[in-house]
């Protein structure tokens, strides 16, 4: 939490300053680069949602009736639906903007460095969760 902070409080440092051409690329630039790293986490994403769904639908012979490991189950795959979902809807809607303008451009980016943060923090969370939901599944 201390970290986004910092980034915020740093993104709103930046937007005061004249907006030069080499900041928008590097601001752009760290926006594709947490995309792109994000983006890697998407096929372990799907073979996790695929296991737990699995595991799920296999629920009385490895899961017996627990119904919290039912609710675990189904809220791990919820999770990692919605981190899938809303990195497909970021790609989406994000559109590399014009540097002609470069505050509208700045705030636009900076915009989308937050929301591609966010995505990635729940894309991160969930695939822990996931893993930590099946661990704990197995070892019953």
């Amino acid at each position: 939490m201390k970290r986004a902070c910092f980034y915020l409080f740093l993104l709103i440092f930046i937007s005061c300053a004249e907006v030069s051409q080499t900041e928008l690329i590097d601001l752009e630039a760290e926006v594709m680069r947490i995309h792109d790293e994000s983006m890697l986490g998407m096929s372990e994403i799907k073979s996790l949602k695929k296991e737990l769904s699995k595991t799920l639908a296999n629920s009385n012979e490895k899961v017996g009736s627990n119904d919290k490991s039912l609710l675990e189950l189904n809220a791990a795959v919820d999770e990692l639906t919605l981190a899938d979902s809303l990195m497909w809807d970021w790609m989406h809607n994000y559109s590399k903007p014009s540097f002609k303008d470069g505050a509208k451009a700045k705030q636009y980016l900076q915009q989308e460095y937050v929301k591609i943060k966010r995505v990635d923090s729940l894309m991160n969370t969930s695939v822990e969760h996931g893993i930590k939901i099946l661990d704990k599944i197995k070892a019953q």
